[in-house]
């Protein structure tokens, strides 16, 4: 029996108690002490032969976007290996993409991407939010796209350029009704690939530019192809074009039309074009230029903070809203030093930060946290923040890089990715959570020695005005109460240091998210707020390591990693409603998980779980032949997948070593030992 979602995640019981919980004998070991009667289920196989699975790969800049690692349902999950394939699976062993799916079961991992012999260097990029659909680059070797046909991927000096659909065929991602392209840029896929945009100099539709004139297009598997790059009138340009962003349904696609961009969100001429039949201007100067900050809710939002050379200005400028429909401009702030921080997906409140006093509120010449409400287009003051969290590229002013377009641009600069906004809020912006230096609240978050948050230079030094260490806060703007989620019990000082998620820096490192996968740290109704932290919060956490945590209202602070793993855990995915948190983690926290120290990928569920696989259930033993040889090194296990090619995370029949004999009971192969021994009993309950 399963817990309904939606009437446990209305309770406000941290932890229920045993008898509360209607998926308690799964809830055995690791996940007897999770709140919100969560389990422990294990996502990735459960022998990966010391390949992590990650996500940090993904880092197609050119083919880049941004997408739930976890579907909405909870019932699919996607991550990649680098430097090997997993066993039985036609990986290249180079970069090789998988899709683990719930079943009754458990969690089967199947094989999504390109087989060895199709190429061998597949850069892997964005993926459609239902993960049927995703971009990819062939770096080299024969793709195949049909039985007996293939395309040499190096074509013109470029690789060639693919979308992955459902059926496990790989088609050009440049395809109109006068030809095909094997060079694009894959700019988003939304579900069910209703909206496949990408951006081709090649000319593809009687109404595109020349060949060797960028446009911007909008196509669906087995339908027409779209120019979307069209001046008002529906107009073709002769100019390139370079897109900027678009809605999350793709029906509103914004682009710029100039040949001037010398960064991928700034323009001086720019348009929307609406559901590929009528464009609207945004904005035009031919001696300003802006910066794209994102369509939400039927609005294009940007910024004239832009420098002289073309970059996002450090200094900031005025924050503006265009309105789809009407085609009206509504002036958000014009201070002249405002930088986006976030802005709701309904468009309805945008938060900034500005070193102006607004109306008499915030500190001159601090970085001030505002918040603007469409309703009554009123500017509240919610904090004043660190210098540090509004410096470089992320952090609370680094909205422009996370929304705008994720590839090389014109001057060879490349986008940023959703991650490097280092803020999180509702759909209609109700509730904010941020990440900040500053000491907000009573909690004293300077760090009591300068290892603890890392603030040391090259030379073990402590680095001046780097003394505090960051921490996770929620603002409610129904309420104006701002709360310190990551802090722990007592004034402090602190002892570590909390952020939304942790970022991965390259190729193999431990890290699984780059900047291009934001965790969805936020639950929709912000009630939940999900945080990594090296401080040991809570007394149960004990390991001194990076663990996840769950802050929710009205209950407060609960482990989601166990806070005893020798190594770090680190947040990898969440679900809008926070009912299912996919962590990655070293530590075994199920029975059939055989993967040592190498991380796997754990679904902490509400009302989840699943029985252990039979094989793992031992049998009651006494002596010493209980206990095997001490040096003995333990084989590579034997798996498979039901219905599916390559390992899972299903036992298979296992190895009988030397003491044991092979016996089949209740259509189970199982090694049981040479000696007289009482059987358990057939039905398993939960440990008390």
């Amino acid at each position: 029996m399963v817990l309904g979602l939606v009437a446990f995640l209305g309770s406000t019981a941290s932890t229920a108690a045993a008898d509360t919980c209607p998926n308690e004998v799964f809830r055995t070991g690791p996940s007897k002490k999770l709140p919100e009667c969560r389990a422990y289920e294990l996502v990735s196989p459960s022998f990966t032969g010391g390949v992590p699975p990650t996500a940090l790969n993904f880092l197609n800049i050119q083919h880049g976007f941004e997408a739930p690692l976890i579907t909405s349902s909870a019932d699919s999950v996607i991550f990649n290996t680098f430097g090997g394939a997993l066993r039985g699976f036609p990986g290249t062993g180079f970069n090789d993409r998988y899709r683990a799916k719930r079943t009754a079961d458990g969690w089967v991992t199947e094989f999504v991407g390109a087989a060895g012999g199709q190429t061998p260097f597949p850069v892997y990029g964005g993926v459609s939010a239902d993960h049927e659909y995703y971009f990819v680059n062939a770096g080299g070797g024969d793709f195949e796209l049909d039985p007996g046909a293939s395309l040499q991927a190096p074509f013109g000096g470029q690789d060639a350029d693919y979308m992955h659909t459902p059926s496990g065929e790989f088609e050009l991602i440049a395809r109109g009704s006068l030809g095909e392209s094997k060079n694009a840029v894959g700019n988003l896929i939304t579900p069910g690939a209703g909206h496949v945009i990408f951006e081709a100099q090649q000319k593809l539709e009687p109404n595109a530019p020349t060949t060797g004139t960028k446009a911007v297009y909008d196509r669906s598997p087995g339908g027409a192809t779209n120019v979307v790059s069209l001046l008002p009138g529906n107009v073709t340009p002769s100019q390139h074009a370079l897109y900027l962003g678009a809605s999350a349904d793709g029906t509103e696609i914004a682009f710029a039309v100039d040949g001037k961009q010398v960064s991928s969100s700034v323009f001086s001429h720019a348009y929307v074009r609406i559901d590929n039949t009528t464009t609207k201007e945004v904005a035009l100067s031919d001696t300003m230029q802006f910066a794209f900050a994102g369509i939400f809710g039927d609005h294009v939002f940007y910024t004239d903070g832009v420098s002289a050379t073309g970059e996002v200005a450090a200094g900031g400028g005025n924050l503006y809203s265009f309105d789809i429909a009407d085609g009206t401009t509504t002036v958000v702030t014009n201070v002249g030093d405002a930088r986006f921080t976030n802005v709701s997906n309904d468009g309805s409140r945008v938060y900034f930060v500005s070193e102006s006093q607004i109306e008499g509120q915030g500190t001159a010449g601090q970085p001030n946290l505002y918040v603007w409400s469409r309703s009554d287009e009123h500017t509240s003051y919610v904090t004043t923040v660190a210098i540090s969290d509004v410096q470089g590229v992320a952090g609370l002013a680094g909205w422009i890089g996370a929304v705008g377009p994720h590839k090389e641009a014109a001057g060879g600069s490349a986008g940023g990715g959703g991650a490097e906004a280092t803020s999180r809020a509702t759909p209609d912006g109700s509730v904010l959570a941020f990440e900040s230096k500053a000491q907000l609240t009573s909690f004293d978050n300077t760090e009591e020695s300068a290892e603890d948050c890392g603030q040391i230079d090259f030379e073990g030094n402590p680095v001046p005005g780097q003394s505090s260490c960051k921490e996770v806060y929620r603002y409610d703007a129904i309420s104006e109460e701002l709360t310190c989620v990551s802090c722990p019990s007592g004034d402090g000082p602190a002892t570590g240091e909390a952020s939304l998620q942790t970022l991965g820096l390259g190729f193999g490192n431990t890290q699984p998210l780059s900047v291009l996968q934001p965790a969805a740290s936020l639950t929709t109704d912000g009630e939940m707020v999900f945080f990594e932290s090296t401080e040991g919060i809570l007394p149960q956490d004990g390991n001194g390591k990076r663990d996840v945590y769950r802050w929710r209202k009205g209950t407060g602070i609960a482990l989601v990693s166990t806070g005893q793993s020798p190594a770090v855990s680190y947040l990898y995915a969440v679900t809008p409603t926070g009912s299912d948190v996919v962590i990655h983690t070293a530590q075994k926290l199920v029975p059939q998980d055989l993967n040592g120290a190498t991380s796997a990928l754990y679904d902490v569920r509400v009302g989840g779980g699943f029985p252990p696989p039979e094989e793992t259930v031992t049998e009651s033993c006494a002596g010493d032949i209980c206990q095997g040889s001490p040096s003995a090194q333990a084989e590579a296990p034997r798996m498979t997948s039901r219905s599916l090619v390559g390992d899972g995370n299903v036992g298979q029949s296992p190895r009988c070593r030397k003491g044991t004999h092979k016996a089949s009971r209740k259509g189970k192969a199982r090694c049981v030992k040479n000696r007289k021994h009482r059987r358990a009993g057939s039905h398993r309950r939960a440990d008390r």
